[in-house]
């Protein structure tokens, strides 16, 4: 049995990505507003990228979108939440099942929900 990775983008024409890409199984991007993915970016399975949410002060809920960056190098790990307006910083890491409501700085590695900083990340020469 051959299995086949399946993700889902909402609005393809919404999405910006550059080069080398890794979009695993089951991701989702939700992107209402542009999504950007720079070079060499991954994006683990089950990860949900929302830029939708709803104005609650609202009783009709109106809708609040707003436009989600992901830099060079970054890594989103599997299960993990990035919200409206983040920008994931170059080579920044989003731990497994963590949840990202603000910017994550270049090479931070965060964890929780909400995120918080852990530690620099340290990316060796090839």
């Amino acid at each position: 049995m051959v299995d086949k990775p399946v993700f889902k983008i909402t609005f393809p024409w919404k999405l910006m990505v550059v080069n080398h890409p890794y979009l695993g199984k089951e991701c989702w991007l939700l992107n209402l507003d542009r999504i950007t993915i720079g070079d060499n970016v991954c994006i683990s399975q089950r990860a949900f990228l929302c830029m939708g949410n709803h104005d609650y002060t609202s009783r009709s809920l109106d809708l609040i979108v707003k436009p989600i960056h992901v830099e060079d190098g970054a890594w989103i790990c599997a299960n993990a939440f990035v919200g409206p307006g983040v920008a994931v910083g170059r080579n920044a890491v989003l731990t497994v099942g963590s949840i990202a409501t603000k910017d994550l700085e270049m090479f931070g590695i965060y964890w929780g929900n909400p995120e918080i900083f852990v530690k620099k990340r340290v990316v060796r020469a090839n």
